[in-house]
């Protein structure tokens, strides 16, 4: 209604591209969700808040790489993908990113409420949350276009991600936050510096070279957390549920976390 086709359609190309980021974060809930409602109901408290304290880490080292690649080569990104005439939604695609990254981080914490059985609690925030989308699309979107769209979407989906935390930690005072999973933020900072660093001032960009530079920061990143100790035994044990779960095996990859352990 507020903007062109032209309009809906970068929007529609931006959104899904940055709801990429929330992938590891729903890989991880068919894990953990029977993880914790089985410790809820054998009333182990303790062991719920580690394991979700763990889930919560490997989130956050999993999607905060993936925001910073794409708040970074945002054009980029968008150009590859969709074409050129696309690239007038790169800063849509990054307001997307920054509220999909909070939220992936986030949104775990509405596992723990069903695991409560306390679900009227997701469908009122749910809701909440649907109702502030709509006023601030209303708002922002003749403000700022498709950036306003993007700022509602964000801001709606973080409001509700938040809400379900706070609820988490009022019946019964877990968080998953520790000191310890700011390895890993600075861990990808350095990683996403350097490779900044090389294609924008030394060999450009290119498809090509986006593909290369992104195994070079994740060998970069996987380095970097191994040299500052970021790995615990808790994730050797999300590394063994993921392998039980999807039938792979990373018995080499955990056998060089342990050296550094």
């Amino acid at each position: 209604y507020f903007c062109s086709a032209y309009e809906v359609g970068i929007y529609n190309a931006a959104l899904p591209t940055a709801m990429l980021i929330r992938m590891p974060s729903s890989a991880l809930a068919s894990i953990f969700m029977p993880v914790i409602t089985e410790l809820y109901a054998r009333e182990k408290y303790d062991d719920l808040r580690d394991t979700y304290s763990a889930v919560i880490k490997w989130v956050l080292s999993l999607s905060f790489p993936a925001f910073l690649l794409m708040a970074l080569f945002s054009d980029d990104v968008i150009k590859i993908l969709f074409g050129a005439e696309y690239a007038i939604g790169a800063e849509a695609l990054v307001i997307l990113a920054l509220g999909s990254f909070i939220s992936t981080v986030l949104t775990r914490a509405s596992d723990v409420i069903r695991a409560f059985g306390r679900t009227k609690i997701i469908m009122g925030c749910t809701l909440t949350g649907s109702v502030a989308n709509f006023c601030l699309n209303l708002y922002l979107i003749p403000l700022f276009g498709i950036n306003g769209a993007a700022m509602a979407t964000a801001a709606s989906v973080v409001f509700v991600d938040v809400t379900f935390l706070i609820y988490v930690y009022h019946i019964s005072k877990i968080h998953p936050f520790k000191r310890s999973h700011l390895k890993p933020i600075f861990s990808a900072i350095a990683a996403i510096l350097i490779v900044y660093g090389i294609t924008k001032y030394l060999i450009g960009i290119s498809f090509f070279v986006l593909i290369a530079m992104l195994f070079l920061f994740l060998a970069t990143y996987f380095f970097l957390l191994l040299l500052i100790k970021g790995f615990d035994e808790n994730d050797l044990m999300i590394m063994r549920a993921i392998d039980q779960r999807l039938e792979m095996k990373s018995d080499w990859i955990r056998e060089i976390i342990k050296r550094f352990l």
